[in-house]
């Protein structure tokens, strides 16, 4: 994947944007700043829970997607 040399700054970075990008597709209105700010488990005024659901629920779920993949483990809905 990444280099360990990445530093913890750069990898909360990295992967707000990539939630963020994937968020924004479904309307979600989280600039970059508000992204990293939930994304490490603040809230931010004026934003729907829903807002907030997708950010943690993406971070959540793409390491757990990676994990199986690397494992090579079979992959499906259930």
């Amino acid at each position: 994947m990444y280099a360990n040399s990445e530093s913890n700054g750069a990898k909360v970075a990295r992967k707000a944007v990539f939630n963020m990008d994937s968020n924004a597709i479904e309307g979600n209105t989280l600039t970059i700043n508000e992204t990293k700010v939930v994304f490490v488990g603040n809230t931010v005024r004026g934003k729907t829970m829903r807002e907030h659901l997708e950010v943690i629920n993406h971070r959540d779920t793409i390491p757990y997607v990676e994990d199986i993949l690397l494992k090579e483990e079979p992959f499906s809905e259930w």
